[in-house]
């Protein structure tokens, strides 16, 4: 994280804020393709982390986590978030290129075991 944040330093003159800070960890860490509860966002991939972070490529996304769903119409952050059959959620991701190219980004829903979440991102 302190290479993240030096790496913005440098790129920005100013250090990120903890939403921003998370958000670049986040969305730069490697898949390792198990379920979110042993890999949380995956490994931490400082390479990509500090290359995003400095300007240099690729694009991260702030508020990346999303738990679809509610408890009996309220949202608990902390607590079960239940959808049935037939309900409908949604929500938005801003997606933050902090390069001077132009990114063509392509999210997609992925519904499997885990229920993950996939950015792509090409040159």
């Amino acid at each position: 994280m302190a290479l993240i944040y030096q790496a913005y330093y440098d790129a920005h003159g100013m250090w990120p804020d903890y939403a921003t800070a998370k958000a670049l960890l986040m969305s730069t860490s490697t898949d390792l393709d198990y379920d979110t509860f042993t890999q949380g966002a995956g490994s931490v991939n400082a390479d990509r982390g500090t290359a995003v972070a400095s300007g240099k490529y690729g694009v991260y996304v702030s508020d990346s986590t999303w738990q679809p769903g509610d408890y009996r119409g309220n949202d608990y952050p902390g607590f079960a978030h239940l959808a049935t059959p037939g309900e409908t959620y949604t929500t938005s991701f801003t997606v933050h290129n902090p390069t001077t190219s132009t990114l063509s980004v392509q999210l997609n829903d992925v519904e499997n075991d885990e229920s993950r979440r996939r950015i792509s991102t090409t040159l």
